[in-house]
């Protein structure tokens, strides 16, 4: 198997567990993807931090 599908598929396993134990403690997805673009923020990374907190507005809005 080719070792960049092997390496994504060990992320999105990873990925995978770690939302699975935030959901469990009752955290959003909205509250998720906020915390990471503030922590893509901090890091200097402002586009991907705009894109995700929009994502994150979009999924928290209220209905």
């Amino acid at each position: 198997m080719n070792t960049d599908s092997t390496r994504t598929q060990q992320i999105q396993h990873q990925v995978n567990q770690a939302i699975a134990s935030l959901k469990s403690q009752g955290i959003h997805d909205w509250e998720i993807l906020d915390a990471w673009s503030k922590l893509l923020h901090q890091q200097g990374n402002y586009a991907a931090a705009d894109t995700l907190a929009s994502a994150a507005y979009e999924l928290g809005k209220p209905r």
